[in-house]
Order: structure tokens, then sequence, then C-alpha cells
């Protein structure tokens, strides 16, 4: 069961190739964004992408870099960018979550559950590498999971950002 899961999620991630490219072209069609976040539910049921950009223009002040790097700022969130994505993380969290238990009665994550959430963030950063360098005017990309401190956070941050942001923001990232 295990093995068909993780293959689901392979080709959730050639879907969300797809998606991530219509979505950042969307993005910037409507306006020019210096940013991009795929935002996720902190929720393992809720894991799915939302994408949130922010532009230079929607900067009250350019120099304040908490506004510009922390997505919970920003103003445009695009909700419907992935639907193809929801829905079949949706029908895939639920076969997962039939299979396994998915919290103990500490209402903490199970090994399994923490296991596919890693595969699952992986294949998210794994897509998003491979994507963004069709789309060099976006300097500043992030998986961002708002109120939590998972560690793909910081790995995104790390991976997918050149020298100059790391170095401007990296007093937001632990590394």
């Amino acid at each position: 069961m295990k093995t068909e899961i993780i293959q689901s999620l392979a080709s959730i991630q050639r879907l969300f190739e797809t998606e991530l490219i219509a979505s950042i072209k969307a993005a910037s069609a409507q306006k020019s964004p210096y940013g991009y976040a795929l935002l996720l539910g902190e929720d393992l049921e809720m894991a799915y992408p939302i994408a949130v950009t922010n532009c230079e223009s929607d900067l009250a002040d350019p120099t304040d870099t908490y506004s510009r790097y922390i997505p919970d700022e920003w103003l445009e969130w695009h909700d419907d960018h992935f639907a193809k994505v929801k829905h079949a993380y949706k029908a895939l969290y639920q076969v997962f979550s039939q299979a396994y238990t998915v919290t103990d009665e500490d209402f903490c994550y199970t090994e399994v559950a923490l296991e596919f959430m890693e595969q699952l963030y992986g294949m998210y950063l794994a897509a998003m590498k491979k994507v963004i360098g069709q789309f060099p005017d976006v300097s500043y990309w992030i998986i961002w999971i708002s109120d939590s401190d998972r560690p793909i956070i910081s790995e995104s941050f790390w991976a997918l950002n050149s020298d100059h942001v790391r170095e401007e923001a990296a007093i937001y990232f632990e590394q």
C-alpha cells in the first residue's frame, strides 16, 4: 500500500508541475510578481497548494523585508490555480487515511503520516526546483505554511533562492 501511495504522489508531481507552470504564467500575466509562494494547509488533510504572489507595487515600504519575504503579508492569493492537484491530492489522502492512522491519541502525527508528509513536501520542492528556472523575473520562491515551523519552509527558502535573496531574508529562516 505504501508503494502505491508513493507512486500516486509521483503522478501528482507531474500534474503539479503542469499546474505550477500555468499558475506562475497566470500570476505573471496579471502583475509582475517578484515573489511566488506555494501556500500549503498546516494539516496534512489540507496540504494541497494555493499560490500567493507579491509585487513591488504591493509593498507599502519597499525596505520592509518582513512584508517582502513573509507570504502571510502578501495581497495576491490565487485559490483556483491548482484545482486538479487539489482534487487528486484529496482522493489520495482519503486512501491514505483509510489505510493508516494519521494521528495518535495526543493528536500528533504518526510515524507513517510524517513519512507521507515528508514525501509530499519533497515532491512539491522537487517540482519547484525543476520549473523555477523558466521564470527569471520572479526572484523569490518559497513553500509556505502559515503559523508553522515545519522544516520545508526553511528548506525551500535555501534551495530555491539566489544568494542575494538568501542574504537579505536569512534572518527569517533558520538553516
